[in-house]
């Protein structure tokens, strides 16, 4: 066993969780799994509603809010209770969206209702 694996077994690092920002029209979340994907009829009325429909914010697997992006600035509406590092994460994803301006570097907010 080399050093560095006996470091990783000695010292296991928590892996990164993939957050991602889904456009409303992604496949991940197409209607008809809807009931599968989000069992929640409140959360699923969130996500599709009749006026133009916002994104689906995931970590990992699953759906955990929707974001909407106006210039630069794109908030995030959580349904559960994100930790710091998945915070982290959301706005490593946005700062790397071009969506910024010279003026104006992209930024995330969390609108939790």
């Amino acid at each position: 066993m080399t050093a560095d694996t006996l470091e990783l077994l000695v010292n296991p690092q928590e892996p990164d969780v993939q957050v991602s920002l889904l456009p409303p029209d992604d496949p991940y979340v197409n209607r008809l799994a809807a009931p599968l994907l989000i069992p929640d009829e409140r959360k699923r009325k969130l996500l599709w509603p009749q006026s133009p429909p916002p994104g689906a914010v995931t970590v990992g697997i699953d759906v955990v809010g929707t974001w909407r992006r106006r210039g630069p600035k794109v908030t995030v509406h959580p349904w559960v209770s994100l930790d710091a590092r998945t915070v982290g994460q959301f706005e490593a994803t946005v700062s790397e969206l071009p969506v910024g301006t010279a003026e104006h570097e992209p930024s995330v907010s969390l609108d939790a209702d």
